[in-house]
């Protein structure tokens, strides 16, 4: 399965993809998210990792930003962490 994960720290970003890699995913790792929406892959993605971003972006504006390229209008979307604020559990959803 094509998966990409958005991680702004590198360590953490490189283990992540090291790990999907080892359990068959095809993994493209992506520490910005400007790099990711300047590049976008030509085939949809069914599976996409949000973990920490850059400030001033945050989790649920990079999920925003994700569904509006086309590639990933269908792909599910999981966020490894996010604020446990109330508005932003509703958001979320």
């Amino acid at each position: 399965m094509k998966t990409i994960i958005l991680e702004a720290e590198e360590d953490i970003l490189d283990l992540l993809v090291y790990n999907f890699s080892q359990s068959h995913f095809e993994t493209e790792g992506f520490e910005d998210i400007d790099d990711l929406i300047q590049n976008p892959p030509p085939a949809p993605i069914p599976l996409i990792i949000v973990g920490n971003t850059h400030p001033p972006d945050n989790q649920l504006d990079v999920c925003a930003s994700l569904r509006n390229i086309p590639a990933f209008k269908d792909s599910i979307l999981i966020c490894l962490t996010t604020n446990a604020d109330h508005c932003d559990q509703k958001k979320s959803f």
